[in-house]
């Protein structure tokens, strides 16, 4: 719903009106009004205000890095365009701005899951854990039917090792050991959310270096 009403905000501004130019180098033409299209959907997608000199950088080298890519394989903008249609059902978000955050979001997805999948160890996990911020989940007796005490999530966790498990290799449940009983862990989703959301941002600064040099190459 909110896309809905950001695409439909944008694509009026992005028709109606002509802009003004604020970066025209190495036949490269970006305008106002693609900068605050690149800028809205970013705070869609991330919740984070990026201001104009973050998402001019970003998105010039990005832009650069699709037309680079254009040169030896012409169908990058068609597979980009595919896409959008996929994520969004619009024809009309086939714009510039549009593809140029699309390959930003995806390009910079598949580093994250790489690192995910490949460097993402139980020690990183422990710092991640730091940021829960008083998280707690319910422990059962009875298949988490009833919730019988709730525990503190952090790095101290007493069963952080098999909740790492669940989360890197989509294990079922979690059962411990408390005062002699086995207990199931009963995380909800918005417990699992707030931990990939942890996650993710984690990630997302350590391949910064490894994105910014796959983007100049």
């Amino acid at each position: 719903m909110v896309y809905k009403y950001l695409i439909f905000i944008l694509l009026f501004i992005y028709n109606v009106s002509l802009s003004e130019i604020i970066y025209d180098k190495q036949k490269i033409v970006i305008t106002k009004n693609d900068l605050e299209i690149f800028k809205s959907f970013y705070k869609t997608e991330y919740n984070i205000d990026i201001n104009d000199q973050d998402a001019l950088k970003k998105y010039t080298l990005n832009l650069k890095k699709i037309n680079k890519l254009d040169q030896s394989n012409n169908n990058i903008r068609n597979d980009i365009d595919k896409i959008i249609e996929l994520k969004f059902n619009n024809e009309n978000l086939k714009i510039e701005p549009v593809r140029v955050f699309i390959f930003y979001n995806e390009i910079q997805n598949e580093f994250i899951n790489e690192y995910f999948i490949n460097n993402f160890y139980y020690l990183d996990f422990r710092i991640v854990a730091k940021n829960f911020d008083n998280t707690k989940v319910g422990i059962s007796l009875n298949q988490c039917l009833t919730i019988d005490r709730f525990i503190e999530l952090d790095e101290n966790t007493i069963f952080l090792d098999k909740l790492y498990d669940f989360i890197k290799n989509k294990d079922s449940k979690i059962i411990i050991e408390f005062n002699v009983n086995k207990y199931e862990v009963c995380i909800t989703d918005p417990v699992v959310r707030k931990i990939e959301k942890s996650i993710y941002l984690y990630i997302k600064k350590k391949i910064e270096e490894d994105l910014l040099k796959y983007l100049h190459s």
